[in-house]
């Protein structure tokens, strides 16, 4: 009997030098990675960061793949491996990838919504956060990261995506902290 497959997923911050390559690298893009379940699950433009570990990246997805075995297979394609010289010529990007303990996605009020992306690093104080934090902030997703980049010389341990609804709603509560940076960013809608 094998094992259940697990979905997988990637955080992934683009920051873009060459929108035209860029471009080019996006419209060939899909169906390689359909290959192997690999979809995007939200597309988020950055209005905010938190700190000074990070500049403001153009924009930041959340993607998924069948499982952690799709996602080496995709980056061991031949087409992916045709066309990843225009990825790497055209952005610079950090990746967290890993599996949610959290879901729970909706797509009420999408349009109104402000997120935060908080990447969290473990720290004696720190602890996950798992739960919603009240005053109208909802937790989508909750990724435990299992690799990802490096950023000011740590890897964060979790990614916690949440929102809070309407123009004036606030994501952010004030909690960001030496085990946090926050991305505040407003909901793209995806392409059909």
């Amino acid at each position: 009997m094998s094992e259940p497959r697990e979905t997988y997923y990637q955080l992934v911050l683009i920051w873009i030098r060459d929108a035209a390559m860029f471009g080019e690298y996006l419209s060939q893009l899909p169906p390689i990675v359909a290959k192997y379940g690999g979809a995007a699950d939200r597309i988020f433009q950055p209005i905010g960061v938190s700190g000074d570990a990070l500049t403001l990246p153009h924009a930041v997805n959340f993607v998924h793949y069948d499982d952690q075995e799709s996602y080496r297979r995709f980056g061991e394609d031949p087409d992916f491996r045709q066309i990843e010289p225009l990825r790497s010529g055209s952005i610079d990007m950090l990746a967290f990838e890993g599996w949610l303990t959290r879901a729970n996605p909706t797509s009420d009020g999408f349009d109104d919504r402000t997120y935060a992306i908080d990447l969290e690093f473990s720290d004696k104080t720190s602890q996950p956060s798992h739960e919603d934090t009240g005053r109208g902030v909802e937790v989508e997703y909750v990724l435990r990261v299992d690799t990802g980049s490096v950023v000011s010389g740590r890897t964060p341990h979790q990614v916690r995506i949440a929102y809070s609804a309407g123009t004036n709603g606030d994501a952010t509560p004030e909690t960001s902290t030496a085990s946090t940076i926050r991305i505040t960013a407003k909901p793209q809608t995806l392409a059909p």
